[in-house]
């Protein structure tokens, strides 16, 4: 399955334009804007470019604006940048989170995502996020990335694996 194949590209136009609308009529139905900001480390779960098992830890950076539809759905529109030596790749996701909202501080999440690099992407993972104000929060998560199509499969297996990030996200209006 090749990255331009048509049908593909349909789908991510679809779902990209389901997005946007969602955030613009954000606006006409008062939801709850957010950008988050996220860093961490990559623990590469399969062989390297070289054909050996990577010890090697990468790094990850993650930014997103969303929206927070009812406190407990939240979809948005994320912009990463995986590298692990001697790989790196950018990617664009579209991702879905389930917020498990009660009367503490503490907010566990769970939820996944679909979009491009070097190849179809995709992710899978949760984590918490500790509200230190009604709009803002620290946020420490877990991810897994992968890429199920490549042109080039050796570096896609590269950026591959689990993520421990640690980030920020800031509700606006």
């Amino acid at each position: 399955m090749k990255i331009y194949n048509n049908t593909i590209f349909n789908k991510l136009f679809m779902t990209t334009s389901v997005i946007a609308m969602l955030l613009v009529s954000s606006q006409v139905f008062a939801f709850t804007n957010y950008v988050s900001l996220s860093a961490g480390a990559i623990l590469p779960d399969q062989a390297n470019s070289i054909g050996t098992r990577s010890s090697d830890k990468g790094l990850a950076v993650n930014g997103a604006y969303g929206i927070d539809l009812d406190n407990t759905v939240r979809l948005e529109a994320e912009v990463g940048y995986r590298q692990v030596s001697p790989s790196n790749a950018f990617s664009l996701l579209l991702n879905g989170w389930y917020d498990f909202t009660n009367d503490t501080r503490f907010t566990p999440y769970l939820g996944g995502g679909v979009g491009l690099s070097r190849g179809v992407a995709y992710q899978a993972g949760g984590g918490i996020a500790y509200s230190l104000h009604p709009k803002f929060a620290l946020d420490l998560g877990y991810r897994y990335f992968g890429v199920s199509s490549s042109s080039s499969k050796k570096a896609a297996v590269d950026i591959a694996g689990s993520t421990l990030l640690i980030g920020a996200r800031l509700k606006f209006q």
